[in-house]
């Protein structure tokens, strides 16, 4: 049975740590490897008993990385293509590209070359 004793006291210590690394800029890569450190930090320090009370697992981050991974892989096809042809399509700043994305299918340029 659960009680509504609060048991993540030394977890609000790594949360802390999380939170301010958000603001390190320099030098590159440090700031994820604090978030990183404070995550390990906080997963091994946790007792397993508060991971099984509330049923703990990787799985949903599990999900998350083969989606992202899934994203990125279908990116690239396009963002090659865009590269190859942004001139013929009339895109020569970023703002063009970043609009066109949402208004490609109606877009005239578009049409001319299906």
């Amino acid at each position: 049975m659960l009680t509504n004793r609060h048991r993540g006291i030394a977890e609000h210590f790594f949360l802390a740590i999380i939170l301010g690394a958000v603001f390190i800029e320099r030098p590159p890569f440090l700031r994820e490897a604090i978030m990183l450190a404070a995550a390990t930090g906080s997963y091994f320090a946790t007792p397993k008993s508060v991971h099984s009370a509330n049923e703990f697992s990787f799985a949903p981050a599990k999900e998350v990385g083969w989606l992202f991974l899934g994203v990125f892989i279908t990116m690239v096809p396009v963002l090659d293509y865009m590269d190859l042809h942004a001139r013929d399509l009339a895109i020569d700043t970023p703002a063009k590209f970043y609009w066109i994305t949402a208004l490609c299918p109606r877009c005239s340029t578009m049409r001319q070359l299906t």
